[in-house]
C-alpha cells in the first residue's frame, strides 16, 4: 500500500498533542452559494487518562489557541495551517477507565471591534474601504487586513467614502459588504488578520493553482473510481438556491437609495424567492448588482454539490492542498470526471469551485475530506464569461 503523503499535527496553547489525539474535524467555508461564509470551527478529542487536559485544574482553558496543521511527507517543509482558533468548550468524560476531553474551537476576529464614528474618504474600491475601517477599529492595531488585488479593477462599484455611527463592529461591516459585491474576506490562519479577495481574483488564483498541480476526482469509470469514493457521485437538480426578486440598497453612505430586478416569469413558477444585500455602492452598482443576482439565479441549480473523499491523505498533495489549506481553499479548483450509469453516455468532466470544505481525521491517521462545490457558472464570488478554458473568463457580479 502507499505510504501517506501528509499527516497532521495538532497544537494546543503551543503544545504538540498530537500523540494524544483521537478523532478530530475541521469545517469551513458555506453549503450554498448565497450563504454567508462564517468562521471556521474545530473539535477535537485527546485521551485524558493522565489527567494531562483536566480543565479543573486549569490544563486547558476556554481561549486557549487551537491549531491544527498539514504537514508533507518526507521533506521538511513548514506545515501548511488548515485551522487556527480559540477554544470555545471543553468537555471532560470522568470514567476513570477510558476518559477523554472534547475540545472545541472556532476562530473569530481580533475582539470584532467596533469602527470609530466618522465619516471616511476612500478610493472608490472594496479594498480601500475595508483596510480604512480596519484602521478606525478599536482602540488599536486590533484588526489587520490583506488584500490579493488582481482583478481589482473588476471589483464593485463603490462610493468613494462610508459613514459609521460607531456601533458598527468591523466583522459585520465587512462581511456585508463582501457578501454583497461577491467577493471572500476569510480570517488567516498564521495570523490575527483577514484576507480579502474580489471574485475575479479567486478565479485567476484558481486557475493558476489547478495548473500548475490539478486535482481530478474520478476517471469516467462507473465500476472503478480513484480515490476511495465511498458513494457514488450525486448530481442534483433543485431550487434551493433561487433568486428571483433581488434588491441591493445603499448603506453606511448617503444619499438612500436602492435598486431592484426580478423575473417574473421565474416568480410566477417558483413563487417568489427574494434577496436584499446592502453596502456603500454607486447607483451603477446597486442597479448591476441586482439585476445580474437575478440573472444567475432565477432558475434551479444544475450539478454536484459535494464530492467525499475517503483516506485522502493517500491524495496528492499538493494537488489536494489548495482545496483544504485554511482560508486558500476558497481558490480551489477541482475537476470532476464521472459517466451517467447509463449505456452510450460518455464521460462528463466538469470544473468546480471550493465553496466549503470538512476534513474527520482518526487516530489510526485515516482521513476524509468532504468538498462542497459550485458550479463555476453559478459560483456567488463571479459571474464567469465564456473562453477557451471552459467558462473561467472575468465577470462581475454573482
Amino acid at each position: 500500500m502507499a505510504d501517506p503523503t501528509f499527516r497532521v499535527v495538532v497544537t494546543l496553547d503551543g503544545v504538540d498533542v498530537t500523540s494524544e489525539l483521537g478523532e478530530w474535524s475541521t469545517d469551513a467555508g458555506r453549503s450554498n452559494p448565497l450563504e454567508r461564509i462564517g468562521l471556521a470551527t474545530a473539535s477535537i478529542t485527546l485521551d485524558n487518562q493522565r489527567g494531562r487536559f483536566d480543565p479543573t485544574l486549569g490544563r486547558v482553558a476556554v481561549g486557549d489557541t487551537l491549531r491544527i496543521d498539514t504537514v508533507k511527507s518526507g521533506l521538511p517543509t513548514p506545515p501548511d495551517p488548515i485551522f487556527n482558533g480559540y477554544v470555545t468548550s471543553v468537555t471532560m468524560g470522568i470514567d476513570v477507565a477510558d476518559s477523554v476531553v472534547v475540545i472545541e474551537a472556532s476562530e473569530r476576529p481580533a475582539r470584532d471591534p467596533l469602527i470609530a464614528a466618522g465619516s471616511y474618504v476612500t478610493d472608490p474600491s472594496v479594498g480601500s474601504i475595508l483596510e480604512t475601517a480596519a484602521a478606525n477599529a478599536g482602540t488599536g492595531s486590533e484588526v489587520v487586513v490583506l488584500f490579493d488585488v488582481i482583478g481589482a479593477a473588476y471589483d464593485a462599484k463603490v462610493t468613494a467614502g462610508f459613514v459609521v455611527d460607531g456601533t458598527t463592529t468591523f466583522w459585520d461591516f465587512a462581511t456585508a459588504i463582501v457578501e454583497a459585491a461577491g467577493g471572500t474576506l476569510a480570517k488567516l490562519s498564521n495570523t490575527e488578520a483577514f484576507l480579502y479577495k474580489a471574485r475575479s481574483e479567486r478565479v485567476f488564483a484558481s486557475w493558476g493553482y489547478y495548473l500548475a498541480d490539478p486535482l481530478v476526482i474520478g476517471d469516467g469509470s462507473v465500476a472503478a473510481e480513484p480515490y476511495d469514493l465511498p458513494r457514488s457521485f450525486e448530481l442534483v437538480v433543485d431550487d434551493s438556491d433561487i433568486v428571483n426578486d433581488a434588491t441591493v440598497s445603499r448603506e453606511w453612505n448617503t444619499p438612500d437609495a436602492s435598486a431592484s430586478a426580478a423575473s417574473s416569469t421565474s416568480i410566477a413558477t417558483h413563487g417568489r424567492r427574494s434577496l436584499e444585500r446592502k453596502g456603500p455602492f454607486t447607483d451603477a452598482g446597486l442597479a448591476e448588482i441586482a439585476t445580474s443576482l437575478v440573472s444567475r439565479y432565477a432558475a434551479p441549480s444544475v450539478g454536484l454539490r459535494e464530492v467525499v473523499l475517503d483516506h485522502a491523505e493517500f491524495l496528492p498533495y499538493d494537488a489536494l492542498l489548495p482545496a483544504i489549506w485554511s482560508v486558500y481553499f476558497y481558490t480551489g479548483l477541482v475537476e470532476v470526471v464521472y459517466r451517467p450509469p447509463y449505456d452510450a453516455a460518455a464521460p462528463r468532466s466538469v470544473f468546480y469551485l471550493v465553496d466549503g470544505r470538512t476534513l474527520e481525521g482518526a487516530a489510526d491517521g485515516s482521513i476524509r475530506a468532504t468538498l462542497r462545490l459550485a458550479v463555476a457558472h453559478r459560483d456567488g464570488y463571479a459571474l464567469f464569461g465564456t473562453d477557451a478554458f471552459g467558462g473561467y473568463g472575468v465577470g462581475r457580479y454573482a
